[in-house]
């Protein structure tokens, strides 16, 4: 069964970034979509009532589409999807810290992405998240 990921994002928006980064990460193909999230179009809207980016929808080739809207529900869904590689750690103990950044309401902390490559792992470092 083939599966097509598109990821409805704003290239600039941080939120956005994180789940391309994760994506990217886990080596999942996916098609692009940029959202003018603020002209608020309506076939957007009919995806994600809020009009926030991102937005991942998952079609497969049978069946319905899953849609998947915000980071967090994102990144969590892209784990348990897509658990081979692993990006927030395989134990309770090593999830807590990258899902307390995400969930952390310091702007510090907005800036978290996946620590498996030495550019995310900058990234982590900085906002305190390691």
């Amino acid at each position: 069964m083939s599966l097509v990921r598109t990821l409805h994002h704003f290239p600039l928006d941080p939120a956005s970034r994180q789940v391309r980064l994760s994506l990217a990460e886990k080596r999942l193909p996916f098609v692009e979509e940029v959202v003018r999230y603020w002209e608020q179009p309506k076939a957007f809207l009919a995806l994600n009532p809020s009009g926030v980016t991102p937005v991942l929808v998952e079609q497969p080739s049978t069946g319905e589409a899953v849609v998947v809207c915000e980071t967090r529900a994102i990144l969590e869904h892209l784990e348990t999807e897509a658990p081979s590689h692993d990006l927030l750690g395989a134990k309770p103990a090593e999830r807590s810290t990258p899902i307390s950044c995400m969930r952390s309401s310091k702007s510090d902390c907005s800036s978290w992405a996946p620590r498996t490559s030495t550019t995310c792992a900058r990234v982590a470092t900085r906002c305190g998240c390691t």
